[in-house]
């Protein structure tokens, strides 16, 4: 009996594509970039109106307290609470953008 092969014949092989993607290569570097400047700006902007507005809101509480004789100590820790998941959602989207800013580095030095 003759004996079998298990490799494939040469007009069966399939050569590998030329150039190969890295993971990474399925975006624009600019896009990203643009998206990651959008989100910077974005955060600081935010980040301006919550202290303007914390200023607002601290002045608030201090004079309706002081004109009704509260303590304002109170309303002031609950209205800086809610401050703080403002404060985070700024924080979050400057790591988007660090983090949309180091991914495009990492595809431009595997490019090279």
């Amino acid at each position: 009996m003759a004996e079998e092969s298990n490799t494939l014949p040469e007009s069966e092989i399939v050569a590998p594509e030329a150039e190969s993607e890295t993971p990474a290569t399925w975006h624009d570097p600019a896009k990203v970039l643009r998206f990651a400047v959008i989100a910077r700006v974005t955060a600081r902007i935010l980040l301006a109106l919550i202290v303007v507005g914390l200023g607002y809101v601290t002045y608030q509480v201090v004079h309706n307290a002081s004109m009704t004789g509260q303590s304002a100590w109170s309303n002031l820790l609950m209205q800086y609470l809610a401050f703080v998941s403002l404060v985070m959602a700024v924080v979050v989207m400057e790591g988007i953008a660090y983090f949309l800013e180091i991914m495009v580095d990492i595809e431009e030095n595997t490019r090279k």
